[in-house]
């Protein structure tokens, strides 16, 4: 049986690549200044791109953003072209035009709209810059220009002037750029272009300063506080190019060549529509003078709010402020932080008359695998990017203890942080909060693996802040603690969070080698492993040296079971690695080595584990992977060593069941029993010890004892696929082989790539007669195991009772392919080739068999039973007197006579 504790394939299985940039891919920019342009030169640009709009007597402004054929693509408000009336476009050069709606265009309730009309002529379009360069940046205070044409004049109006607003969330209408000018926005201007100072269109103008209706409402229905409206009545506000571009419609969108190639922004709906909301309704953004983080309001008392965030984030007292979700901001006194000394959170104190909601917060065991969301404010670096607004990510979480075993280094969990997991996060997040299903916070993340490149996304859970709840000065029955694990998601609510997970965007043309990296993470995360490769090969075509490139690769490769090649990607990186740095590299090493383990290079392995070890000798991952191969290879009391230095340093849950099993496989099942039992006090909650546990007892009779602690597993984590397996197996061991499917049917459908439950159900489905559905769970977990070789063994065992003797000889040369040391796949090879009257053949496989396994008495009663049939009668005799002899030891009887009786046989017939 295979013990849930081995931690090679985990590291392997469970690895993922988080907190990376979405990316904004565009098309070929048009006509775009690489210099800053003055008032003069950006006048004359607007008057080339902008058009008067004419609807009966009313009418507004809009640009030229595409082309395709004699056909323009014209930008406008949609209030401008309301009106069910006939719609004219003047040009630049005085002609007009008719000129029709866009239908389809999937711009919501934003006030935009296209339109369309025919020319020979050829006018200048918009141009547009890469978005995320610098040059692009929209901040507070950067000089923007306006044009358009007011209602009661034909010329072009021109105004200069800066961004004064950029909220975080826009408004219902889209509006997302506040900002003021030096002369008035007048009406007729709607629709006009804002051109940044290198002449890239941003956005359109939609609403003047001073507006007769201010009710500035954002996209999530909630209302601006009278403060902030009064800020924002004072601006202009355009919608940006962004908010088009991610909502229009992908088929109009790629219609048009010269259009950045944004991928449409994924509104989250049902489920995930709903978890949104309320996840923002507790976070807050956190201000100071170097950026921005995020926080979670966890309690409350009278007017007086508690916001627990990451200590980096206010760890910068200058201009500390704090906006909650309605856009209010309050400003934080120094003096209400509360921080903890050695771990990364804190405290922060502010004081309201408003009524805030307050998080619920789940202190319970996590299982692993389970999905959470970490939500918060990313940094506002530009306006072209998803980091601009809100984000609350979906990722799977690993369990604490198994957790471990995921990080890239040692340096993942210092500062207090123990949780990881694979959701996309960016800067500005860190100190906001990790949501579970049901919207509780079970963490606060604070940070990424890597420099957030390549590595996890990394928080510090609950159960450590509850624990420091007294030196940062919280009174605990104020806090709303759930400690029960949410319920399972449904399929409707799953299919909303993956249409969310599974929104990428991908890299243009002229992206670099750092975006391609980036995508092939977000690839990997999501398991699209094949694709991953190609994204992080075109990285390193642009950047042969890119040490990450080729590393991500390597992890791509290695979890898609494509081992040689990730061999070879790890070495690469390796090689690019200066001397100077590379023990801050050593994880590659742990790679290389996993990749050599997979091989079955095992001394490899062990060589390059070693090198790791030499590089950084304090990482007790590395020392457990060194461990784990010495055990492989039968060094059993080296490999206890090991765990015991572990242990004497930090006893350590995961420690005392790895060396349990090291005991358990050199024969020693009450000493892991012992050490299971340890585990367990340390934690209770670790399921893999109570599976682990029972297997042992199971091995020494306590078939009891071994089924109370697979029950034991299973109520902990109703999700534990291994503990059904193992369930299942003590089941059918005991007889009930109909109870065993149903432990096995649980186990899939909690993990349909479990390759051991379709192993196990087809030997129990073999047991009860149905014999082609067990050859159809064989064929499964082939598929998900190209390696599996008991599966192709016990597979062609079950075609040749079916009377498919070719189908079960491809499948023993197969296995004898994987492992040339199967001597029961050349046994029962052998054994067919008999049955089909090929007897020199099957004695060729039973020699195999013997050199293998000299004591195999069976090989030798059936090769004798051979040579018989070719008329060897010494050769028959001598090989069934060896057979005899050793049944004879073995104390098997029934084999004994049955052997010396065919010697008696084959002595008078032949």
């Amino acid at each position: 049986m295979k013990l849930s504790h081995l931690l090679i394939a985990p590291i392997i299985s469970m690895l993922a690549i988080a907190n990376v940039s979405q990316l904004a891919t565009i098309a070929q920019p048009n006509q775009v200044e690489s210099e800053p342009l003055n008032a003069s030169a950006a006048q004359q640009l607007a008057a080339k791109i902008t058009v008067r709009i004419q609807i009966g007597e009313s009418g507004g402004s809009g640009v030229f953003i595409g082309k395709k054929g004699n056909t323009y693509l014209v930008l406008t408000n949609a209030h401008v072209v309301r009106a069910e009336t006939a719609i004219w476009v003047k040009t630049p050069d005085g002609q007009s035009h008719k000129a029709t709606k866009v239908k389809n265009t999937q711009v919501g309730n934003f006030d935009l709209a296209l339109l369309e009309f025919t020319s020979t002529r050829t006018y200048q379009l918009a141009g547009f810059k890469n978005f995320g360069a610098r040059e692009a940046a929209l901040n507070e205070g950067r000089e923007i220009f306006a044009a358009g044409f007011p209602y009661n004049s034909n010329a072009l109006k021109f105004l200069v002037g800066e961004i004064s607003q950029l909220p975080q969330e826009p408004f219902v209408n889209g509006t997302q750029i506040g900002y003021v000018t030096t002369g008035d926005l007048l009406q007729g201007m709607s629709g006009g272009p804002i051109l940044d100072s290198f002449g890239n269109l941003v956005g359109i103008n939609s609403t003047s300063a001073r507006p007769v209706i201010d009710a500035y409402i954002y996209a999530d229905g909630t209302k601006a506080p009278p403060d902030k409206i009064a800020e924002y009545s004072r601006a202009n506000w355009s919608v940006p190019i962004y908010n088009l571009l991610t909502r229009l419609n992908p088929d109009l969108l790629y219609s048009y060549k010269q259009l950045p190639k944004l991928q449409r922004a994924v509104t989250p709906t049902g489920y995930m529509g709903q978890l949104d909301r309320q996840a923002r309704l507790v976070t807050v953004r956190i201000e100071n003078a170097e950026g921005n983080g995020s926080g979670v309001i966890v309690a409350r008392d009278g007017n007086s709010y508690y916001v627990l965030t990451a200590e980096h984030v206010v760890k910068n007292l200058e201009r500390l402020k704090l906006t909650t979700h309605e856009q209010r901001i309050y400003e934080i006194d120094p003096n209400e932080i509360k921080r903890s000394i050695g771990t990364d959170l804190a405290v922060v104190k502010f004081t309201s008359t408003q009524s805030y909601q307050v998080a619920s917060l789940g202190n319970y065991s996590i299982a692993d695998g389970s999905l959470v969301f970490p939500g918060g404010w990313p940094a506002p670096k530009n306006i072209n990017s998803q980091q601009w607004q809100w984000g609350l990510n979906p990722g799977d979480i690993s369990s604490q203890e198994r957790g471990q075993f995921q990080t890239q280094d040692k340096k993942s969990f210092t500062n207090g942080y123990d949780l990881i997991y694979s959701s996309i996060t960016y800067g500005g997040m860190s100190g906001g909060p990790v949501f579970d299903r049901a919207g509780r916070v079970i963490g606060i993340h604070g940070r990424a693996e890597g420099g957030g490149l390549v590595g996890k996304s990394l928080g510090i859970s609950i159960k450590t802040f509850l624990g420091l709840t007294d030196k940062l000065n919280i009174d605990r029955q104020s806090l709303q603690i759930k400690t029960t694990p949410p319920v399972t998601l449904d399929d409707p609510k799953l299919a909303s969070v993956n249409l969310v997970r599974n929104n990428l965007l991908i890299p243009g043309k002229d992206s670099n080698a750092e975006q391609w990296i980036e995508y092939g993470n977000q690839l990997y995360r999501l398991e699209k492993y094949q694709d991953a490769v190609k994204a992080f090969d075109r990285s390193i075509a642009l950047k042969p040296t890119s040490i990450a490139g080729n590393y991500g690769k390597g992890l791509a490769l290695l979890t898609d079971s494509k081992y040689l090649p990730a061999l070879k990607s790890f070495d690469r990186a390796i090689e690019l690695v200066p001397a100077i740095e590379r023990a801050s590299f050593y994880y590659h090493w742990k790679y290389r080595a996993v990749s050599l383990y997979l091989l079955n290079r095992y001394p490899e392995a062990l060589a390059s584990i070693s090198q790791a070890i030499s590089l950084e000798p304090q990482d007790p991952i590395i020392l457990n992977v060194k461990a784990e191969l010495l055990s492989l290879l039968k060094r059993y009391p080296e490999a206890l060593g090991i765990y015991d230095n572990i242990i004497k340093k930090e006893p350590r849950a995961w420690a005392y069941v790895n060396r349990g099993t090291v005991k358990y496989q050199s024969g020693d099942k009450k000493g892991a029993i012992d050490d299971y039992d340890k585990a367990i006090q340390l934690n209770p909650q670790y399921t893999g010890a109570y599976v682990d546990r029972g297997l042992a007892k199971s091995d020494l009779g306590d078939n009891n004892g071994a089924m109370s602690d697979y029950e034991r597993a299973i109520a902990i984590d109703p999700q534990f696929a291994e503990a059904y397996v193992s369930r299942g197996i003590a089941k059918a061991e005991s007889g009930n082989k109909k109870a065993a499917i149903v432990d096995y049917d649980r186990a899939i459908a909690i993990d349909p790539q479990f390759n051991r439950a379709y192993f196990n159900r087809a030997i129990a489905k073999s047991g009860l007669g149905d014999k082609k559905g067990a050859i159809a769970d064989y064929t499964r977990a082939i598929a998900l195991d190209s390696q599996d070789i008991k599966s192709y063994v016990n597979r062609a065992m079950t075609k040749s009772g079916l009377g498919d003797k070719k189908g079960a000889i491809a499948d023993y040369n197969r296995a004898i392919v994987l492992d040339p040391q199967s001597y029961i796949a050349y046994y029962n090879r052998g054994n067919i080739r008999s049955d089909l009257g090929d007897d020199r053949t099957a004695i060729a496989d039973y020699d195999r068999a013997i050199a293998i396994d000299s004591q195999f008495a069976e090989a030798y009663t059936n090769r004798g039973i051979s040579k018989s049939k070719l008329r060897d009668k010494q050769g028959s005799i001598a090989d069934l007197n060896i057979a005899a002899e050793i049944f004879k030891n073995r104390d098997d009887r029934a084999s004994f006579y049955r052997v010396t009786n065919l010697v008696r046989q084959i002595w008078n017939t032949l």
